[in-house]
């Protein structure tokens, strides 16, 4: 059974190999296509790009202080004089680095900024890389790809749905899914939710985990993910900093009411301020009723717990946001938070 780190590797080669496809590289599968009498290495990528030979090495790292170690391990393989060295990375890597690697160990280092420039028009493959980065994308600046003067053209837009139009069919989805409707089942409700969360919040969030039961088998989470380093914006940042909390826990459920007294301290139970774990979304057709609304207050206030729930409308608002491209859909999450702030008595 394959580990969270082991299976972030994985992921990350397997996106690395689309990403090269994409550009144009040649791939020999695991060096069976090369030229006879050529010495076989063990290295992830043996590629050609045009009429240059690259051998690639793939590493899935968060740490960008281990690169330089990495690279000085890769130089010492012996490749044929005339091949290029690659090492691509899924963390951000400072230009002077790379190039005091290249000088040092003549590496080509293709960190995640230079990924995130490549995959902007490729909805697939951007979703993919968000998806398996900790770092928060607002502030790390795309940049293109600078190797022996390898002239790269960037890849075209795929004729596919757009976010606009993935974000226009979450919410006709979500409309038809309003808990009154027999047609779907519960089951339907909380995958649909977990894909427009992870649409909605891909650059903020990472490790979604859908149907996780804890170490002792007491709980199941619908779904639980961890906010990514450096992650920026008022509500994950208070999550953060002010709740102590760097994992949300999400639960939904699919009722043609409103939810009750009941799912709030169940789910409140989910959460452990020394896990790390000390906020919960709970998403629902309807929302709360005003008693729930008068529940949460108090949990907060005894437990030091926070339990924010959401509606359809709330989600539809966040994919609105996206669509029609005015402001983000964190800003719905730190509306509504700052509504409880303020009502909240003493």
């Amino acid at each position: 059974m394959l580990t969270n780190i082991d299976s972030k590797f994985k992921d990350f080669e397997d996106f690395t190999r689309k990403f090269l496809t994409s550009l144009g590289f040649e791939i020999f599968e695991e060096n069976s296509v090369l030229p006879k009498n050529e010495k076989k290495y063990d290295v992830d990528f043996v590629t050609q790009h045009g009429k240059q030979k690259f051998y690639i090495e793939v590493k899935y790292c968060t740490n960008p202080h281990l690169i330089r170690r990495l690279s000085m391990i890769y130089s010492r393989i012996p490749f044929p004089p005339k091949v290029t060295r690659i090492l691509i990375v899924s963390c951000p890597v400072c230009e002077m680095i790379k190039n005091e690697i290249l000088n040092d160990f003549n590496v080509h280092i293709i960190d995640f900024s230079n990924l995130l420039y490549y995959v902007e028009n490729d909805f697939k493959l951007k979703t993919q890389l968000l998806s398996l980065t900790e770092y928060s994308t607002t502030e790390i600046e795309p940049r293109k790809i600078n190797v022996n003067g390898l002239v790269i053209k960037e890849i075209e837009s795929v004729t596919e749905p757009s976010e606009c139009d993935h974000a226009e069919s979450y919410i006709d989805k979500l409309t038809k899914m309003n808990g009154s409707n027999k047609k779907y089942k519960s089951q339907e409700y909380e995958k649909l939710v977990s894909e427009i969360l992870k649409f909605l919040f891909n650059e903020q969030l990472m490790n979604f985990i859908e149907q996780k039961i804890s170490s002792q088998y007491t709980f199941r989470f619908d779904m639980i993910c961890k906010i990514k380093k450096e992650t920026s914006g008022d509500f994950f940042d208070i999550i953060k900093k002010e709740f102590h909390s760097h994992y949300l826990v999400f639960e939904y459920k699919y009722y043609k009411d409103k939810i009750t007294q009941r799912e709030i301290f169940t789910t409140v139970k989910y959460l452990c301020r020394f896990s790390l774990r000390n906020v919960a979304i709970i998403i629902s057709p309807k929302g709360c009723g005003n008693k729930v609304e008068k529940v949460i207050p108090g949990i907060l206030r005894e437990e030091g717990k926070l339990i924010i729930s959401l509606s359809n409308d709330d989600l539809i608002r966040m994919l609105v946001c996206v669509r029609d491209n005015e402001g983000q859909p964190e800003d719905i999450l730190t509306v509504i938070f700052d509504n409880l702030m303020m009502s909240f008595e003493k």
